[in-house]
């Protein structure tokens, strides 16, 4: 019998033996690549959905004209992912060993459509493989650190139920809408996440509160300027929000009323309607005055009392303690947060 005859499930065995070479150590399994860039669309359906079904999926490519010998380094990898978006002649490809369980898979994108992943647990990265996979309706896990350049084709995913999801904005173009379109559209198709992240590394991206239309994120990481008065508004939009991680807070055009009211004073001030436990925030230490930065550090202290920590690392370290020391009684949580400050002035 030819081997191409044979029934589905004897063919599904003889794939998943192929992804495995014993040694001596008959308990060790190194997980090598299983090629499959000139099989039929059957036998890479089967090889899919038998192999690879919870896999995770890191997208590589070769350089053009060449090919693997062997299975590549880890190295050669890593050097290859960069072209990952700047070819459609994309292969996918197993990359470790028996330390974990991430798998890859090694095909060649073209006339491969419609690929269905039924068991799929966990997804990382992006690549043009987005295009022709079909994901199960319900993951364990995505993550997804993607450019501009390929948000179009994220934002074609279909509606997913997601226990853990996460954007990274690498890139985008400065002013774009159709790039906040793109990235609203990738958060409006998940569904049930209980971590629910999205991360803009491009500092040229500037997202504001009214642009963004997701209001189940449990992160949100900004790299672009953003002021305080765009920081709380993100807190009220944001209520399910448990950490925040800002690069560049702008301080120097405060609107909102940042001023402290004194110890002594009975009523404490309105708290935030917020869950959010861990706030990290950078500033450009060019702009504001070391006081400003101490003193909004001090107004985030008694506006959110579900701080667990707080990384201010350009707050003065002696100003914010004694304003713990002397605030703590008439609110309770300031002595149970966790504080990055300024070192330059601990000693007293």
């Amino acid at each position: 019998m030819h081997l191409c005859d044979l029934p589905d499930n004897v063919l599904r065995l003889v794939l998943q033996a192929a992804v495995y070479r014993d040694r001596r150590n008959a308990s060790l399994r190194l997980k090598s690549s299983l090629p499959l860039l000139a099989v039929c669309r059957r036998w890479r359906r089967l090889a899919c959905a038998s192999v690879y079904d919870t896999a995770y999926i890191k997208c590589y490519t070769r350089s053009s004209g060449g090919a693997y010998d062997s299975d590549p380094s880890e190295d050669d990898l890593k050097a290859e992912a960069t072209k990952a978006e700047m070819t459609s002649n994309l292969d996918l490809i197993v990359t470790t060993g028996c330390v974990n369980t991430v798998k890859g898979v090694h095909i060649k994108v073209c006339n491969a459509k419609d690929i269905e992943f039924p068991r799929l647990k966990e997804f990382r990265d992006v690549c043009p493989l987005l295009e022709s996979m079909v994901l199960p309706p319900r993951m364990d896990r995505v993550d997804i650190s993607v450019s501009a350049s390929a948000l179009r084709r994220v934002s074609k995913m279909a509606p997913l139920a997601i226990k853990h999801f996460t954007l990274e904005i690498r890139s985008a173009s400065e002013g774009d809408p159709a790039t906040l379109t793109a990235i609203n559209c990738i958060l409006g198709s998940v569904h049930g996440a209980r971590i629910f992240e999205l991360e803009i590394k491009d500092r040229l991206l500037t997202v504001m509160p009214e642009t963004l239309a997701c209001t189940g994120l449990t992160h949100l990481g900004i790299a672009a300027p953003i002021s305080l008065d765009a920081m709380l508004g993100f807190i009220r939009k944001l209520p399910n929000l448990a950490s925040m991680g800002l690069w560049e807070l702008v301080l120097d055009d405060i609107q909102a009323d940042i001023s402290v009211p004194a110890p002594e004073e009975c009523h404490p001030m309105e708290p935030l309607d917020t869950r959010l436990k861990v706030v990290s925030i950078n500033v450009n230490r060019s702009q504001p005055s070391w006081s400003m930065v101490t003193q909004a550090t001090k107004y985030l202290l008694l506006r959110i009392p579900t701080l667990i920590a707080l990384d201010a690392v350009h707050a003065s370290y002696k100003p914010v303690m004694k304003f713990v020391d002397a605030y703590s009684k008439l609110y309770p949580h300031l002595a149970n947060v966790k504080l990055l400050l300024n070192a330059s002035d601990r000693s007293f």
